[in-house]
């Protein structure tokens, strides 16, 4: 266990970059509002191109040519003249959320393409960790190129000029009224106590692996870090088990807070839970999952939330069918929460544990969904203002 890091500086509201697509008068209007609600120089906006995405589903994808010409290049361009001071990228509404036909061309297989979020796609921009080709068993056939992250369980804050990469995070929901929402959550005055919601799969039994489990080696892992960490070699994947057990070990780690009330799901059953400030399950992979319960959860100001749901930002447009969305807990109130464009395997979900000892510790929201997260460069989407935070008391003893 190392111990948390305090709350970032306030000054971390000139680091912030907000991006604009210009075709969409959603995405227009979402950056507008967030960058007066934030008090932001106009300066720390850059306009872009795309096909509205708050349009059609089919606008919330573009082929990868269309991210490198109307997103990489003029994004490069601007971030060259500021010196590393950007910390947050902030996408807003009408901002496609997938990109296709990503090349990663590795020497067994030069031709090696795949789908990843936009988002997930940005944050490793110049990250000082290659991809590396994931693999079933023994077998050549690669089935994901996945940045391994390196600030995976760090207690100082985050530095583009150390390990690369940006804390993106992404103002949407079905609506711009949600998205906005957002927004005032993240500035609103927080309880000063609070309810978090853990809901364990099936019988709620454990691996009994200590949690959480890294997929670097962690020790190696030295900020700044001028090249990878490797990979851990006792990781071997990560299994439905240790998702619970990391889901019971986050509430032992909650009991360091003594503002707040933690619930453990009864063994077998999909639990509602109301004005909760922290939430976790398994939404629909869930077996008793009942979708009125999903939808009848609400959360305080300053929430923040995980499913492991395979697809669970799969579209910020309203849908019917399918994995349960975050785009419901979005807008249900929650102030953050992170899903997957696609297909991203349980090893990508957030660690639990890690993301809410470290947000409940002081730090915000970007910065504790990044920190928990082993991969980068795939197909996360982290929902919220980068700088929310919540206003409960830090615990005691307040470690990982």
């Amino acid at each position: 266990m190392t111990s948390c890091s305090a709350a970032l500086p306030q000054d971390d509201v000139s680091r912030v970059l907000v991006v604009q697509n210009l075709n969409s008068p959603t995405s227009v209007a979402v950056a507008s509002y967030y960058m007066r609600r934030r008090n932001l120089d106009p300066t720390q906006t850059i306009s872009i191109r795309l096909p509205d995405s708050a349009l059609t589903s089919a606008n919330e994808t573009i082929p990868y040519q269309t991210y490198q010409k109307e997103v990489e290049e003029p994004l490069r361009a601007l971030l060259a003249t500021r010196k590393d001071t950007v910390r947050y990228i902030v996408l807003t509404k009408g901002i496609p959320i997938r990109v296709t036909g990503v090349p990663h061309p590795f020497q067994e297989v030069p031709t090696y393409q795949q789908t990843q979020s936009l988002d997930g796609t940005l944050a490793a921009l110049d990250y000082k960790a290659p991809y590396i080709a994931l693999r079933n068993g023994g077998s050549a056939d690669i089935f994901a190129a996945v940045i391994p992250n390196l600030y995976w369980g760090q207690t100082v804050p985050f530095e583009h000029r150390d390990l690369g990469g940006y804390l993106v995070t992404r103002l949407d929901g079905y609506t711009e009224s949600d998205a906005k929402a957002l927004v005032d959550r993240a500035l609103a005055p927080g309880p000063k106590i609070g309810k978090v919601l853990l809901d364990p799969q099936g019988s709620n039994g454990g691996s009994q692996r200590p949690q959480p489990v890294s997929f670097i080696t962690l020790e190696k892992c030295t900020i700044p870090i001028s090249q990878g960490c490797g990979t851990n070699p006792n990781y071997g994947g990560f299994t439905n088990s240790d998702y619970n057990q990391d889901l019971l070990f986050a509430a032992e780690q909650l009991k360091n807070f003594p503002s707040l009330s933690t619930e453990i799901t009864p063994p077998n059953r999909f639990s509602a839970g109301k004005k909760l400030i922290g939430y976790a399950s398994w939404g629909s992979n869930d077996g008793p999952f009942n979708v009125f319960t999903y939808n009848s959860l609400s959360f305080v100001p300053g929430a923040i939330a995980e499913t492991a749901v395979s697809t669970s930002g799969r579209t910020f447009l309203p849908t019917t069918g399918g994995q349960s969305l975050v785009a419901d807990l979005v807008k249900q109130g929650v102030t953050g929460v992170k899903g997957y464009s696609d297909e991203p395997y349980l090893d990508a979900i957030a660690s639990p544990s890690l993301l809410l000892t470290s947000y409940f510790c002081g730090n915000n929201l970007a910065t504790s969904f990044y920190r928990a997260s082993r991969w980068l460069g795939w197909r996360d989407i982290v929902i919220g203002d980068p700088l929310a935070h919540t206003s409960i008391p830090p615990g005691k003893t307040c470690v990982f």
